[in-house]
């Protein structure tokens, strides 16, 4: 277990070095709102990222918001009667950076649906440029691509062809984010160093639903993909 976990953070510390020479697209203080699908909403219950973020902004703390909701995509975020507007939310957070998780659940429309998820994406984008939920400054967004199918043998049919459209999906959010100037965080190739490890534990539950041990090792590679690692602005 102590070679898997140094390997683990061997594999870490690789991400590590592209995020450093970049502006952190979290700067200390900020109030931070997640939203999108399983991914994001169980950030909240596992507590990892949370944590790290803490740590390395804890001279001016980030506040952060998860408002994931488990099975969200981009066209389909139904909520019960009366619940509150994410505007709303965002809002009353004075949010200053939104880090939205999609892709997953989109993706199993295949090659046939990229260009109804680009068009999503654009619009989400669009939707919340300009828009200053804090009272003082445009909202700043940050994407983040859905994780690599893991292999679990007969549990985890098409295993390969799975992996072909999750990264034409976040192939797709890549090159949105590079034309709409946005930060992205690519956990596709970040997970499938993880994954493709024969000597690592399991990362996921079913191929796509990340486990304790899994958020564990991701949470590190994205806290540093969004904040410096002596959590003050580049």
């Amino acid at each position: 277990m102590k070679c898997r976990h140094t390997l683990t953070a061997l594999i870490l510390s690789l991400f590590a070095i592209s995020a450093a020479n970049a502006e952190s697209p979290v700067r200390p203080g900020d109030r931070i709102a997640i939203i999108g699908n399983t991914f994001a909403d169980q950030l909240r219950v596992h507590g990892y990222l949370e944590t790290l973020l803490l740590q390395r902004s804890s001279d001016h703390p980030v506040s952060i918001r998860n408002l994931g909701w488990g099975g969200d995509m981009l066209s389909a975020r139904d909520r019960p009667t009366n619940f509150p507007s994410e505007e709303s939310t965002l809002r009353r957070h004075k949010t200053d950076v939104i880090i939205a998780c999609f892709g997953m659940g989109e993706s199993f429309a295949g090659q046939e649906g990229i260009e109804e998820f680009e068009s999503q994406l654009r619009s989400l984008i669009a939707s919340h440029r300009g828009k200053s939920y804090n009272g003082k400054t445009d909202v700043r967004l940050i994407l983040v691509s859905p994780i690599a199918y893991e292999d679990l043998g007969r549990r985890t049919p098409k295993q390969e062809q799975r992996n072909q459209e999750l990264e034409l999906y976040s192939e797709a959010m890549r090159e949105i984010a590079s034309a709409e100037s946005v930060p992205f965080v690519d956990f596709l190739s970040t997970s499938r160093y993880f994954k493709d490890e024969p000597a690592g534990p399991n990362m996921t539950t079913n191929g796509i639903h990340l486990n304790q041990y899994g958020y564990w090792a991701i949470s590190r590679s994205f806290c540093d993909q969004l904040i410096d690692s002596d959590g003050s602005a580049s």
